[in-house]
């Protein structure tokens, strides 16, 4: 039996390795050179801008209503919206930052920043994961069958694959 539960948890678990090298970047940040660190962050970047960032407004699109509307309280998705905001804003900085990285030192300044952005970046992603996950579970059992929920889940795939296509 699939549930959406274990389908997030399945496509959560593919965006792991992606989410763990950000944190791993984050640990090397001033002991790896410049030219490497910058190469690891555009690959984190692409990997926000063109995989996170198009499945994160998909499920606000398709799923986060109908979680809204199964729970009787538009606040059930509200925290998770926050982290979409919060997923784009370090996105963009992490953009601004990567654009400074031109010189062959970083600055005290630019490792301080470079390292709080990933850090925040790791933090929100695993955090939302885990909270997306339970909320969902606890709403699908008590709401939805198997069909339905599957439903949602492929509207959500659909939804982020023509985001994803837009960006491309």
């Amino acid at each position: 039996m699939t549930t959406l539960k274990e389908t997030l948890h399945e496509e959560h678990a593919e965006f792991l390795p992606h989410i763990e090298v950000i944190r791993e970047t984050a640990d090397g940040v001033g002991e790896v050179p410049v030219t490497a660190l910058r190469g690891r962050i555009d690959e984190i970047h692409e990997f926000l801008a063109h995989r996170l960032i198009p499945h994160a407004v998909a499920e606000g699109r398709t799923l986060y209503p109908v979680f809204r509307e199964a729970a009787g309280a538009p606040e059930v998705t509200v925290r998770m919206n926050r982290c979409h905001v919060e997923l784009g804003r370090f996105t963009d900085e992490l953009e601004r930052l990567r654009e400074g990285l031109i010189g062959p030192e970083l600055t005290r300044g630019q490792e301080r920043d470079i390292r709080r952005v990933l850090y925040g970046l790791h933090a929100i992603v695993k955090g939302h994961f885990e909270e997306e996950e339970e909320t969902y579970r606890q709403t699908v059992e008590q709401n939805f069958s198997r069909e339905v929920a599957s439903e949602m889940l492929n509207a959500m795939e659909q939804a982020a694959r023509e985001i994803r296509e837009l960006y491309e």
